[in-house]
């Protein structure tokens, strides 16, 4: 498996084809759509001129592959914090080629900003081929990701490539119990269930030491969001137990 990503040094990240129709009336929410839950989450409205920047930019170099694009984590689960990123997983038919990838990767550059900026905030951009998660198999494979944490590595010309990730498990069963689909259908419809005993081992991989990154993302899903879809609990209850194993951890030392 290739290297996840890597954390920032700074303060831990709290870190459906249907546009969202912006509300000013509505102080959080500016599109209805979810994937879970009879309350519907929504795309903030603070976040929605980004959101729908990176949906462009997505839409621009993937066209007609593009089959789903959701919005997930911290912006609806819990609240967006001064260094919250905003979580896009993209879903596409065909995986896209290396100068496709490049071409989409440095132009989310422009779309993006370092945490605790003023106006935007940080990207983070998982993009999977749907015949790659469906049928489900673990460890999936992803095709491109992008994050803050690669900008210097990108405008250096570096480019990871597309590789198996064990936290896909948990991203897919993130975006399965909580997202908004800005494009395409929900996400619980879109993919199966990731099995207990693959999110048991992503948990665990997620937890060993040097992958506070992929802790990161473990920690948000154990606050849950709305009411966890059918067969999605037993992640949030794993999440949980996680959650306070490290909370435990941190009050011995």
């Amino acid at each position: 498996m290739c290297r996840t990503a890597r954390a920032f040094e700074h303060a831990p990240r709290t870190w459906h084809r249907r546009r969202p129709t912006m509300n000013p009336g509505r102080s959080k929410a500016a599109a209805a759509g979810s994937s879970a839950g009879s309350s519907a989450p929504a795309v903030p409205i603070e976040i929605s001129g980004q959101v729908c920047r990176a949906r462009s930019v997505l839409e621009r170099h993937l066209a007609t592959t593009l089959q789903a694009l959701h919005l997930f984590g911290s912006a609806l689960q819990g609240g967006l914090k001064p260094f919250s990123d905003i979580d896009l997983l993209a879903t596409v038919r065909v995986a896209p080629d290396e100068p496709v990838r490049h071409a989409l990767l440095l132009d989310l550059l422009a779309v993006s900003a370092p945490p605790g900026g003023a106006a935007w905030r940080a990207l983070e951009v998982t993009v999977v081929a749907h015949d790659a998660m469906v049928p489900w198999r673990y460890p999936a494979r992803r095709e491109l990701q992008f994050g803050e944490w690669l900008r210097q590595e990108l405008l250096d010309g570096v480019f990871e490539p597309a590789c198996t990730d064990s936290d896909l498990a948990i991203l897919l069963t993130q975006a399965r119990q909580c997202s908004v689909a800005l494009l395409g259908p929900p996400a619980d419809s879109l993919f199966e269930p990731v099995p207990a005993a693959d999110l048991r081992k992503a948990l665990a991989a997620a937890a060993a030491p040097g992958r506070p990154s992929a802790a990161c993302s473990v920690w948000r899903a154990s606050s849950g969001c709305h009411r966890p879809a059918r067969g999605d609990a037993a992640f949030t209850t794993m999440a949980q137990r996680w959650r306070r194993s490290r909370q435990a951890v941190g009050m011995a030392r």
